[in-house]
């Protein structure tokens, strides 16, 4: 995600600012973080002009939790600490858009459950909108399972929601045990489902299109949810 940020401080006049490890964060119009990552401005310095600057800061998945298109900008706010302590090194630059190091995985991990949570809420009137039309499931996932040898965290939840996402903008998230196709054996329900959003005249349709768009068996199904 690319963010043009605008800064003013009238104190900077025309100089070149060269604050080190400084988390720049973006908070929506709730005060919940949506994109944070630890920018260091000594070797690139920011240019000011009359006290203003604008720049381009590049968050990578795992650096926000927000899709781009369901960020109400004009709501949003900025918060500058310095002092910040990056982990790990900084993701590459893309284009002009400066790329920053990740913050402390445990705060990644908060935002990311509270991403989680927020997507849900967000979501429930579009899933609402398939019931009982054939779609496509393209993941489950549970905090604590392991997929692949990793045990699932919130952040590697949300960032295959957001991967998935990219590919397929209609997907949308839900609680598996809000909705009956998933509980009506008693199996236990709750796990995140991602569902594509497409919609199918039937279940075999469904499934084809798995198949059409290179998913495997334990990739992507069929569900018709109620």
């Amino acid at each position: 995600m690319i963010a043009t940020v605008a800064f003013s401080a009238h104190a900077c006049g025309d100089t070149a600012w060269k604050g080190e490890d400084v988390t720049i964060s973006i908070k929506d119009s709730s005060n919940e973080v949506i994109a944070s990552a630890v920018y260091d401005f000594a070797s690139d310095p920011m240019q000011f002009t009359s006290g203003t600057a604008t720049l381009e800061l590049a968050y990578a998945i795992g650096q926000y939790w927000r899709a781009s298109d369901q960020i109400e900008t004009k709501s949003t706010s900025m918060v500058v600490q310095k002092g910040a302590t990056p982990n790990g090194n900084a993701v590459a630059s893309v284009g002009d858009a400066r790329g920053g190091a990740n913050i402390a995985d445990s705060d990644a991990e908060r935002y990311a459950q509270l991403a989680l949570s927020w997507q849900l809420s967000h979501d429930r009137s579009a899933v609402s909108g398939l019931y009982d039309i054939p779609t496509t499931q393209l993941f489950s996932r549970k905090y604590g399972m392991e997929v692949d040898g990793k045990t699932q965290q919130y952040r590697d939840i949300y960032a295959q929601y957001l991967t998935l996402r990219a590919s397929w903008p209609k997907a949308v998230l839900a609680w598996a045990a809000d909705y009956s196709y998933y509980t009506r054996y008693g199996h236990e329900a709750d796990y995140y489902v991602l569902l594509s959003g497409e919609e199918f005249g039937s279940v075999a349709d469904a499934r084809a299109w798995c198949s059409d768009n290179g998913f495997g068996e334990n990739d992507c199904m069929a569900v018709q949810i109620n």
